[in-house]
């Protein structure tokens, strides 16, 4: 009996690295948001703030980040295709944890890192690319709505 129980007992104990391995994960990430301009000089490069809020909506069997809700903040600097935009994102899921994340994007390549959470996410190690999934008309001058698609991998702490 007690050669048994060990067997099972180290059995289990194999599969809990796997619990905290890293895990593929794609959230389709829709948003609206304002920008506000940095400066009205027309001889200067374009620069904006600009805020956002959003909702994701997981396409994985693991479920990262479903209905997580998202606060960005960041700045943009138009150079045509050579665009350049970085902003710190909070992220809360349905259960209060909280992420905050970088996001940078050059061009028409985005991705993001995890800097830091709390309760599960506390410890993270994540990242992912952000490709544009729908674009949509402003809806007031000076706003911006659309959807993202975000593919990637996590880690959560031990």
């Amino acid at each position: 009996m007690i050669r048994i129980t060990l067997t099972a007992f180290l059995g289990l104990l194999m599969f809990v690295p796997a619990l905290h391995a890293e895990q593929q994960f794609e959230t389709i990430s829709c948003y609206s948001g304002t920008t506000k301009p940095f400066h009205d000089n027309k001889d200067l490069t374009l620069v904006m703030g600009w805020d956002l809020d959003g909702i994701f909506m997981s396409r994985s069997e693991n479920k990262f980040l479903d209905n997580a809700t998202v606060h960005c903040e960041g700045i943009w600097r138009d150079m045509g295709e050579n665009r350049q935009m970085q902003a710190y994102c909070r992220i809360i899921d349905p259960d209060g944890d909280m992420a905050v994340v970088k996001w940078n994007a050059k061009g028409v390549d985005a991705s993001a890192e995890f800097l830091e959470g709390t309760g599960k996410y506390k410890g993270i190690k994540a990242s992912y690319k952000s490709e544009p999934l729908a674009r949509g008309k402003p809806p007031i001058k000076g706003s911006f709505a659309g959807c993202n698609t975000l593919t990637g991998a996590y880690e959560l702490a031990e």
